[in-house]
């Protein structure tokens, strides 16, 4: 754009002078996928927060298996020390307390794993992890279910939580504005 003024010399002519405006700024976008899990892109004033779904599945499935763990734990007791019995049932599912420990460890590394800076890689071989163990017990659950008092149910939900883990892992993060911080430049 240009304004046009007359000339120094009092003429009718006239001369186009720059003006300083340029175009509008550009708005960022409310939300956008980020490149990578392990940026510093989300601190408490950065205009924009993260939303990783990885993380919220990891929190999630970290949960399930620390509060089904230790729920199994105390119906089971500690009257006796035996790893193997009595087996209990927690949401539907047959759990010995070897079972429940592992649940407890599972879980604590589901939320070590999903704090702080995702463990991307981790977390996607711990989901195929959970998913050869489920697979097995879908298979053969009687050979385990001494030990540990899995069935094929318990087989087809560890199945099901590995293959939500595994697929979420491929999701992206989201970059999304964080309401009330202004964003500078």
């Amino acid at each position: 754009m240009t304004d046009q003024q007359p000339p120094a010399g009092g003429g009718t002519e006239t001369r186009r002078v720059p003006t300083t405006e340029g175009p509008a700024p550009r708005r960022a976008p409310l939300i956008q996928v980020d490149s990578g899990r392990n940026q510093h892109g989300g601190s408490r004033t950065s205009p924009r927060m993260r939303l990783d779904l990885l993380q919220i599945v990891g929190w999630i499935l970290g949960l399930y298996f620390l509060v089904s763990g230790l729920v199994a734990i105390a119906r089971a007791g500690f009257d006796e020390l035996s790893l193997f019995e009595p087996a209990v049932e927690v949401g539907g599912l047959p759990l010995t307390p070897l079972l429940a420990l592992l649940y407890l460890v599972a879980g604590i590394a589901l939320l070590a794993g999903s704090t702080g800076e995702v463990k991307e890689r981790g977390l996607r071989i711990g989901g195929v992890l959970l998913g050869v163990v489920g697979a097995v017990w879908l298979i053969e659950p009687d050979s385990f279910a001494e030990y540990l008092g899995v069935s094929s149910d318990s087989g087809a939900m560890m199945l099901t939580l590995a293959v939500l883990l595994v697929a979420a892992s491929f999701v992206p993060p989201l970059s999304v504005v964080r309401p009330g911080v202004r964003q500078d430049g």
